[in-house]
């Protein structure tokens, strides 16, 4: 509702000057009624501070008192002011028809007399600004009461904490600071119109509840790096750094935060010629005790914030993320809409051409500082294959028309070395749908550095063209740092400033809680366009020195010797028919600058402005300084890590998720190692075999049959005419002489209770997927028939002892994943596909040298040769290592090096055909260790290491 003007009253002062005072009511009716001068108006304005207000103070709140006198016959046009609530009048001051004030009737501080004197009532009326109220308002929406969890600007941030006193006033912001690192700001931009704040610093958990901060301190938090402090005056509210006196001052509209113009101002006011113009009275002086010593602690935490502000594409665009195309038209990398929403679309029209390698895109750079002994980043995406449709000439197996995304970090650069997640569990697409599928991936991580988040598609299929189109879409990134606990973990940072050139003996202390953080999961960092800000400048001098320190030296060099701390009696005569002495200059007395930390101004009709105030002499000298930061082991003031969000293991889901999306272990998978298997939609039956007793009680039949073998729990799953299930073995023991029966769908057999040592002698035929989890598996005879079999093992050890793939050799394939291992003593004639930190090892010239028809190591995979000259027909090393001891043979035919480490120590490795070459690591092969040689078919010897003769 608005407010109607209702009283109003003005004089003219001694050069002539109109005042005019405004008492506005809230839906007010019309009418306006006159307060005649000859009533005796008095107005005073009162600024309370205090020598310790530069210190302990960000905000100079001020009132009024408005003194006159009214007939008794008129009491009654007063009545509605006496009868209202705060908020309800308004009152706005003006000089020379310019808002020079504005404030909130209090009613509990009106006075007037009971009985009228004289027929007359001399009435009293208290105003204030509104600024001390904030005290008790919390910060939320002031439309709605929401809470903000958004990264917005400082002066954003300021507004909204404003908006809670009602006055839409411009601003005038008098701040030189500026951040100098990484060309975030150059001298002349406005630090509180750059620098962003993350919203959620004004909520912490107290006693198990939520509490908000209340507006007058996120005020305070926000100015006290920046030695500002906030005052109304000229009816603008003026932000104000007292060193930077004659600088560039920013005025920023109310209604958008823009910048409407930067004028350099002097906003020193000399009144040293006191019998000319300004006469002074010298009431009182005092002395100020210097400082040695300021203690500045910064407060922080981690709050498990996105790290990203576009993980969702929200804003249309694709900023923050890179796309490593290669070559470079291979790839679309655009936002595109879905429904009321964007994603990210990655993509291999066919019209873009046939890629080389597997497409992946990045994130821009996050920095991570260690603080536990886990540490950990944690990301959660959405994916899913929006169109996937392969060559018309593609004639491979059903299970290769997909591909495969992995999500991993990158180290130090975009380009630097891979980090693989704790949990990793590939992610193979093929069905098309609308529906997303949820995951998250843990990456342990021991350093401070920067790392890079990285999406990478990869193919299945055999060629890159045997895919027509891959259209592959994201949304709902997000990026979290996980601290855990440990005994040496520091977030909060303690910084001692001496003042070397003193032996003064004062000590104080202040708490920052905002400010230049280390990592950029912290919510006490600043930033500048996503970028934490980590050195500041002040005025005309070039520093380059955390804002932290910046805070602490301010108020040392303020308190670098004892200064006057006086009380003066003013008479402002308006030189230049221009009153200089508003509440947000300083006073200058011979060169000294003084801060007037309070101010008393009475005048009336027909008088000259008097003015009580104190001031504060100003210190802006530098000062020789020590610097001696500690970490202290609080997180955010508090003794103990509390943070919700500190180092906790996440624990899969005991059932699968609701609908919507797809959830794979828990948001993770992490400790579930068969989790895409358990939340597939199997109608199958579940069978847990007991070893130790031979007790079975079984999902959908419920039996009691002595030493139930692993072969009798498949039987019955036929016999109940279920074509595929999951065989859990509770306990260790010894299986022989299974076989799996011909099966158009997978058989899941997992481990439970420490069950590393059972061995299952298996035969498979057919199209069976066998899934073996947390066993020995001991391949005695893998049969294939007429179509493929497919055999994938999860946290395994295994042998492989005999020649077992007969027919078509492209008709195996053994999948090791997530740290597997196996043991090769003779020829696999099949596809093995190590990864995911698998390990497999070639033992030739036992049994005979053993030949492998086609090995793919990925991933952080290795490949150890121990003897024999042995053969690979088709060899891929794919973020892995080979190594080779010396005197050994290995033959490849076809071989693939995409970013290989290699540690072969004087052995020979034969390249007979062809050969593609990705620059890898080389952790042995150079000249100066050892000396490795790769031979191709027609060529001299070629040695590597040297990079002399022949041709590789």
């Amino acid at each position: 509702m608005a407010y109607v003007e209702q009283y109003y009253s003005n004089w003219r002062d001694s050069k002539g000057k109109e005042h005019e005072v405004k008492l506005l009511l809230e839906g007010g009716s019309s009418g306006i009624i006159g307060i005649p001068a000859v009533q005796g108006i008095a107005w005073t304005d009162d600024i309370k501070g205090g020598k310790q207000f530069q210190i302990k103070n960000q905000i100079a709140g001020n009132g009024i008192l408005f003194n006159f006198v009214v007939e008794e016959a008129d009491i009654s046009d007063y009545d509605d002011i006496f009868e209202s609530q705060y908020k309800d009048w308004k009152i706005e001051k003006y000089f020379d028809s310019s808002l020079e004030w504005v404030g909130w009737l209090q009613p509990d501080n009106f006075r007037r007399p009971l009985v009228a004197k004289g027929g007359k009532y001399y009435i009293s009326l208290s105003a204030v600004d509104g600024l001390a109220n904030l005290k008790n308002i919390e910060f939320v929406n002031a439309s709605d009461g929401s809470q903000y969890e958004d990264r917005v600007t400082i002066m954003t941030t300021i507004k909204r904490a404003l908006e809670h006193v009602g006055f839409e006033l411009d601003f005038r912001v008098q701040l030189a600071t500026w951040c100098s690192n990484d060309s975030l700001m150059v001298s002349t931009d406005c630090a509180f119109d750059k620098a962003t704040c993350d919203s959620r610093r004004f909520r912490k958990t107290k006693e198990g509840r939520f509490v908000n901060t209340n507006c007058y301190q996120v005020i305070s938090e926000l100015l006290e790096p920046f030695n500002c402090y906030l005052i109304q005056s000229r009816g603008e509210y003026w932000i104000i750094n007292p060193r930077d006196y004659d600088v560039p001052v920013f005025k920023i509209l109310w209604s958008t935060l823009a910048i409407d113009s930067n004028p350099t101002i002097d906003s020193r006011t000399d009144i040293t010629a006191a019998e000319t113009e300004t006469m002074r009275t010298i009431g009182e002086v005092q002395r100020i005790a210097p400082l040695k010593e300021i203690g500045v602690s910064f407060r922080d935490r981690a709050i498990g914030s996105n790290l990203l502000s576009n993980g969702d594409f929200a804003i249309g665009n694709t900023d923050e993320w890179n796309n490593r195309a290669a070559p470079a038209d291979w790839g679309i990398f655009e936002v595109a809409s879905f429904g009321s929403d964007f994603e990210l679309k990655t993509a291999n029209p066919d019209a873009m051409g046939t890629p080389t390698e597997p497409l992946s895109f990045y994130s821009d750079v996050h920095h991570v500082v260690i603080r536990g002994d886990s540490d950990q980043i944690e990301v959660t995406f959405k994916v899913r294959c929006s169109s996937l449709t392969m060559d018309g000439a593609f004639a491979g197996e059903s299970w290769e028309e997909a591909v495969e995304v992995t999500c991993q970090l990158r180290k130090t650069t975009a380009s630097g070395s891979i980090i693989i997640a704790a949990n990793p569990y590939p992610i193979n697409l093929r069905d098309v749908n609308s529906v997303y599928t949820l995951y998250t991936f843990f990456f342990n991580i021991t350093e401070e550095d920067d790392y890079f988040v990285e999406f990478s598609m990869n193919k299945l299929a055999d060629n890159w063209g045997d895919y027509q189109l891959i259209d592959l879409r994201y949304d709902d990134i997000f990026v979290v740092i996980k601290h855990s606990t440990g005994e040496d973990i520091t977030f909060d940072k303690h910084y001692k400033i001496t003042n070397t050139d003193s032996n003064f003996i004062g000590v104080e202390d202040i708490e920052l809680n905002f400010g230049d953080s280390v990592s950029d999961g912290d919510i006490a960092a600043f930033k500048i366009l996503g970028t934490r800000t980590e050195t500041w400048n002040r005025w005309l001098q070039t520093e380059d020195i955390s804002l932290n320190i910046l805070a602490g030296q301010n108020i040392i060099e303020d308190h670098q010797k004892y200064k006057d701390y006086l009380r003066l009696s003013i008479i402002d005569n308006f030189v230049n028919d221009t009153p200089r002495l508003f509440p947000h200059r300083l006073i200058s007395i011979g060169s000294p600058n003084y801060r007037m930390v309070s101010q008393k101004s009475i005048y009336g009709g027909g008088q000259r402005k008097i003015l009580k105030v104190e001031l504060v002499e100003l210190g802006t000298s530098g000062v020789g300084t020590s610097v001696q930061p500690t970490g202290l082991s609080s997180v955010d003031g508090a003794g103990s890590y509390s943070t919700p969000f500190a180092g906790a293991v996440a624990v899969p889901p005991t059932s699968p998720p609701t609908s919507g999306v797809t959830d794979h272990g828990g948001l993770t998978g992490r400790e579930e190692p068969n989790a895409h298997v358990r939340y597939e939609p199997h109608d199958n039956k579940i069978w847990y075999v007991n070893l130790n007793d031979g007790l079975d009680t079984n999902t959908g039949l419920s039996v009691n049959l002595p030493l139930l073998t692993l072969q009798k729990a498949i039987d019955l799953r036929d016999v109940d005419a279920v074509d595929h299930g999951i065989i859990n073995i509770l306990t260790p023991g010894v299986i022989t002489g299974i076989s799996f029966p011909l099966s158009t769908k997978e058989t899941t057999v997992i481990g439970i209770g420490g069950s590393i040592e059972v061995n299952i002698n298996a035969t498979v035929t057919d199209r069976n997927v066998l899934n073996i989890v947390n066993c020995f598996f001991n391949m005695a005879v893998v049969q294939t028939g007429a179509n493929v079999c497919r055999i994938e093992l999860y946290q395994c050890s295994s042998n492989f002892t005999a020649d077992s793939v007969i027919n078509d050799p492209l008709k195996a394939t053994l999948v090791l994943d997530k740290s597997t291992s196996l043991t090769i003593l003779r020829s696999f004639n099949g596809w093995i596909n190590a990864k995911f930190n698998s390990y497999v090892q070639i033992q030739g010239a036992i049994f005979g040298n053993v030949t492998i028809y086609k090995l793919l190591a990925q991933l952080g995979s290795e490949l150890e040769v121990i003897n024999g000259t042995n053969t690979i027909t088709t060899f891929e090393l794919f973020r892995s290592m080979l190594v080779m001891p010396s005197g050994l043979t290995l033959n490849v035919v076809t071989f693939t090096d995409r970013l290989g480490i290699f540690q072969i120590e004087g052995a020979t490795l034969n390249v007979t055909g062809s050969r593609t070459t990705i620059p890898g690591q080389f952790a042995f092969g150079t000249k100066e260790l050892n000396e490795w040689y790769v031979k191709k078919s027609g060529s001299d010897t070629a040695g590597i290491g040297d990079g002399s003769q022949g041709t590789p």
